[in-house]
């Protein structure tokens, strides 16, 4: 899929029930594309997601608010921002795990927005694809 191959919205998006992305592939957000804002009020879980772009879990573009409370990010890849893309606006990261990242050692790419991390865990992160952390 171009973009977004589990949620694709240019509307706003709230999750409020545990949710599991698994193997998903994309362009550009692997599992979830939103150009609105976007809120998780419950844990979820991505594993193995990958994007060729940017955002190997989450991509969202445009001046909004994306809020991630309690996810956990588990070998996705992207070459920018393989956890989370987010271009413009606001992204606010709560009590999130990321572990075991790649392409790009970063796990959240902000390109001109403002960046919050509360209560969040980072490890094992590896460039070119290989499973060595840095």
């Amino acid at each position: 899929r171009e973009s977004g191959a589990g949620i694709y919205s240019e509307s706003p998006v709230v999750i409020d029930a545990p949710l599991l992305f698994h193997g998903m592939q994309a362009r550009n957000g692997g599992s979830i594309w939103v150009s609105s804002s976007f809120i998780s009020n419950a844990p979820i879980a991505f594993s193995g997601s990958s994007a060729d772009g940017a955002g190997g879990a989450i991509y969202s573009k445009e001046y909004n608010e994306v809020i991630v409370n309690g996810a956990s990010f588990v070998g996705v890849y992207a070459i920018q921002g393989p956890g989370i893309y987010k271009e413009e606006g606001t992204l606010s990261v709560y009590d999130s795990t990321f572990i075991g990242l790649g392409d790009n050692p970063t796990a959240i790419y902000g390109d001109h927005c403002t960046v919050n991390i509360h209560g969040s865990y980072f490890t094992h992160f590896y460039r070119d694809s290989s499973p060595d952390p840095v």
